[in-house]
């Protein structure tokens, strides 16, 4: 057994999705560790994982690309301001795992805020297999892709932008979360049942073999609310994790919320009206419990107009693939050259199955932006479906840090 076969077993054995744990997928990510770890060659780190758990972790989250950024997959988040409207007065405890370095268990705390929640009544707790990952998070240190298309008016004064477009989470918003390092499933079996009304387990399962992603579906329906909401990412759904039985889509005429729920508890709360914004937030220390709101309403902000861009992507979100695909492209021929509409429309394509359109464009993003998360991945996934897994590594490699 060569050096990197031995490395793809551990892998394997560790519960990687069997296309993601081969020798030439992890090729790359194992050089990378090598050099990071200054082993002489393969064999020497091969070596050095087979003893080292840590090394063999650490490894492995290259694999798991910590993808995350400010209200990722909008449409779930308004869903959620709804979902948490309709329980006036109710308690609101939220789990994200894995958490990455932190902007999604701060998204729905925020969310939980706008909805006019005392901060007292808002717990998010946040779990990640990651040291590094959970220190930036507990640190609020973000970096510039933390931030994509913007923020939504109601997110200030909780979540926030400062002058170099950087993510700013206000004080009250942070101590609403714990961060905690621990890998499900494992670090979920000692939560109590049914303690969390919103789980979000995004982008997960992707990465996963079937024996963990069923172990780790059988703890978040154990610890979600029974009136709780579960929400995955957009290529997930219940069945991944062993539930295809018990969940149903929150909102089936809007899939983008990829917000589930179980069959026998099913509520559509996006109609419920979301409280006037209060004007200012009193700051509390981080280590010490949230003050209480201070101010009076005052009346929610316009919405802006929408773009063409915009309505494109809302035609996405609503499932008119081909309406979208119209606007995108007409976009695209009038010489809107942007990279928001570069990945728009390498989205609709990949829905459409048009693959090799979609990674034309997604090839040409990633050209004006090297370091474009979105499209790596996303060229990653195609790569992954022609059978090159070895570039598909490479993609998401790069995705997970600007590699090469």
């Amino acid at each position: 057994m060569t050096a990197l076969q031995s490395i793809a077993a551990l892998a394997a054995a560790a519960g990687i999705e069997p296309t993601l744990a081969t020798a030439s997928a992890l090729a790359p990510l194992a050089e990378e560790r090598r050099r990071c770890r200054g082993a002489r060659d393969l064999d020497a780190y091969s070596r050095l994982v087979e003893r080292d758990p840590t090394e063999l972790a650490a490894l492995l989250r290259l694999v798991t690309v910590p993808e995350t950024w400010a209200y990722r997959y909008p449409a779930s988040f308004e869903w959620l301001r709804g979902f948490i409207a309709a329980r006036p007065g109710r308690p609101f405890r939220a789990l994200s795992v894995p958490c990455a370095t932190g902007t999604e268990p701060l998204t729905i705390a925020a969310a939980a805020l706008s909805c006019g929640l005392a901060p007292a009544l808002v717990t998010v707790l946040a779990i990640d297999a990651s040291p590094e990952a959970i220190e930036a998070a507990t640190e609020a240190r973000f970096g510039s892709l933390a931030v994509r298309g913007g923020l939504p008016p109601w997110s200030a004064p909780w979540l926030s932008t400062d002058g170099s477009g950087r993510l700013h989470a206000d004080a009250v918003t942070c101590a609403c979360v714990e961060f905690r390092l621990g890998a499900a499933p494992e670090a979920l079996r000692v939560l109590p049942a049914a303690s969390f009304d919103a789980v979000f387990c995004r982008n997960l399962a992707i990465y996963l073999a079937d024996a963990p992603r069923r172990a780790i579906g059988e703890e978040l329906d154990r610890v979600l609310a029974p009136d709780g909401a579960l929400f995955l990412g957009h290529a997930e759904r219940p069945s991944h994790f062993g539930l295809e039985r018990g969940f149903t889509g929150s909102t089936p005429e809007d899939p983008s919320t990829f917000a589930f729920m179980r069959r026998a508890a099913r509520a559509v709360p996006e109609a419920a009206p979301i409280p006037t914004l209060p004007t200012k937030l009193a700051h509390a220390p981080r280590t010490a419990p949230p003050a209480p709101r201070a101010g009076g309403n005052h009346p929610a902000p316009a919405p802006a107009p929408r773009t063409a861009l915009d309505e494109a992507r809302a035609a996405a979100d609503r499932g008119h693939l081909a309406h979208a695909l119209e606007l995108a492209e007409r976009l695209r021929s009038g010489g809107d050259a942007r990279i928001e509409l570069l990945e728009l429309l390498g989205t609709i394509h990949m829905a459409l199955g048009n693959d090799a359109r979609a990674e034309e464009v997604l090839r040409q993003a990633v050209y004006l932006d090297p370091a474009n998360s979105e499209a790596l991945i996303q060229l990653g996934v195609l790569a992954e479906r022609r059978g090159d897994a070895a570039m598909s590594a490479r993609y998401r490699a790069r995705a997970a840090g600007g590699r090469a």
